[in-house]
């Protein structure tokens, strides 16, 4: 429904609606897209802010945003995963007294790329790219680094004004 308000104001349609909400999926910013589409930035935030067409739109061009780019994310890495098992298996492509052969991997590399490959899997599973066994080993770890902060703190003037800061800190933060 286009037209005017009793204030002179242009009435916006459904397609200006859906035409702001695809741009603004896709740029991210409200105010490069009120200015592309010509709006007041007003306007745009009012529908940003809780109009039910807009939203409607806007979720559904989120939608195909996301469905394009997990395609396009899929597809490249399948072609880096492909290209990873290659060197892994065969080597890496070297130039040896001018003649190009396969050179294993060397472990770090290996290791690098494995490691990678870990953390990745396990985000992508929605598991934390870290394993730790509880807090325990991090428990003794301070316990440690507090012994060895109160020593040091005993037996020097720099280890008695670290002392005090510390302390400081401490009290003030709770």
């Amino acid at each position: 429904m286009t037209g005017t308000t009793r204030k002179g104001q242009k009435r916006r349609g459904k397609e200006e609606k859906k035409a702001a909400a695809f741009e603004y999926a896709a740029c991210g910013s409200a105010n490069k897209t009120a200015k592309l589409l010509g709006m007041p930035r007003k306007t745009l935030d009012g529908w940003i802010e809780g109009d039910e067409d807009f939203n409607e739109f806007y979720e559904i061009a989120i939608s195909v945003r996301n469905r394009i780019y997990a395609g396009q994310c899929g597809a490249l890495f399948e072609k880096v995963l492909t290209a990873l098992d290659d060197r892994v298996t065969h080597g890496d492509h070297v130039t040896i007294k001018g003649e190009i052969v396969r050179r294993p991997m060397n472990g770090r590399e290996l290791a690098i790329s494995a490691g990678i490959l870990f953390d990745k899997n396990r985000i992508g599973n929605m598991q934390p790219a870290r394993y730790t066994e509880g807090t325990k080993g991090l428990e003794e770890t301070l316990k440690k680094t507090q012994e060895a902060l109160e020593k040091f703190a005993g037996k020097t003037d720099v280890g008695k004004k670290t002392n005090a800061t510390i302390l400081k800190i401490v009290e003030n933060n709770g």
